[in-house]
């Protein structure tokens, strides 16, 4: 698994990677910005030309926070959710510049650091992780029965899956698993 790594002394944070989005792999570390909600005007004052922009999630869509940071010059999107819980997410779209999601908690921990050094840099490593349950999978027991679930697993974490036009994304959820 990748890993969002930073010169800061973090926990290195994991992430998803948007479906409509090419692969995050930048060979170095990249300062990051952050931008609101990423709208249009969010950008106005800010230079992120060849930056990361980190973005809160809300307001707009996922799509429109990646044409903005595209067209204002990014090298790339961290969306971060504005809830507890990781973030699923797809463009609809491809995109040109690679996007991902983090948990509502690291994306305000790189927030607060940029606000307050003014500047973030991360870079990406290759971490080794064994295989677990996603997050978002259902657990047991059963409240009335007390049966233990799933009664099958299957992988559903950033699975390739075929799209129209004769390209691939990378999906995740009970769509991904049922077919195995």
């Amino acid at each position: 698994a990748k890993k969002l790594n930073f010169a800061k002394r973090w926990k290195d944070i994991s992430f998803h990677t948007v479906s409509g989005s090419p692969e995050w792999d930048f060979p170095h570390s990249v300062l990051m910005t952050y931008v609101g909600l990423g709208k249009q005007q969010n950008y106005r004052k800010l230079n992120v030309k060849n930056r990361i922009v980190l973005v809160e999630r809300g307001e707009i869509s996922f799509k429109e926070k990646v044409i903005y940071a595209t067209k204002a010059g990014a090298l790339g999107v961290i969306i971060f959710n504005n809830e507890p819980g990781e973030l699923s997410a797809s463009l609809e779209m491809r995109s040109k510049i690679p996007v991902i999601t983090v948990q509502q908690k690291d994306g305000m921990k790189m927030k607060e650091a940029i606000q307050k050094d003014g500047t973030l840099a991360c870079s990406i490593i290759e971490i080794e992780e064994k295989e677990r349950m996603a997050a978002f999978s259902s657990r047991g027991p059963v409240i009335h029965t007390i049966g233990i679930k799933p009664d099958v697993v299957a992988p559903g974490v950033s699975i390739e899956s075929t799209i129209p036009g004769g390209s691939y994304i990378s999906l995740q959820g009970t769509s991904m698993a049922a077919p195995y």
